[in-house]
């Protein structure tokens, strides 16, 4: 089980390269100095947001793994959503 999910692990900790390199683009295309988002990166943000809180369900798939109330593939479903929101967001930059 622990290498199962090393492996999940790994897989999403390989992608931040790429959200670090969406976010750059994104402040290059719409720069700002507030917290306001900008207009033309709604898409790119609501993306952005969604992986985020496919990560955090996935850290929660994971605790539940290691106390034995589910299983692995549970985790890996998440990460998956986690997956395909980052390539739904590089999608919404290009």
């Amino acid at each position: 089980m622990h290498n199962q999910l090393v492996v999940i692990g790994d897989q999403l900790a390989d992608q931040l390269p790429v959200v670090y390199d969406l976010c750059r683009r994104a402040n290059e295309r719409w720069p700002g100095n507030s917290l306001q988002i900008p207009g033309g990166s709604r898409d790119l943000h609501a993306a952005l947001s969604r992986a985020a809180n496919h990560v955090a369900t996935t850290a929660e798939a994971e605790a539940m793994v290691r106390l034995q109330h589910s299983e692995v593939a549970s985790v890996q479903r998440r990460a998956d959503q986690v997956l395909d929101c980052l390539k739904e967001a590089e999608g919404a930059i290009d």
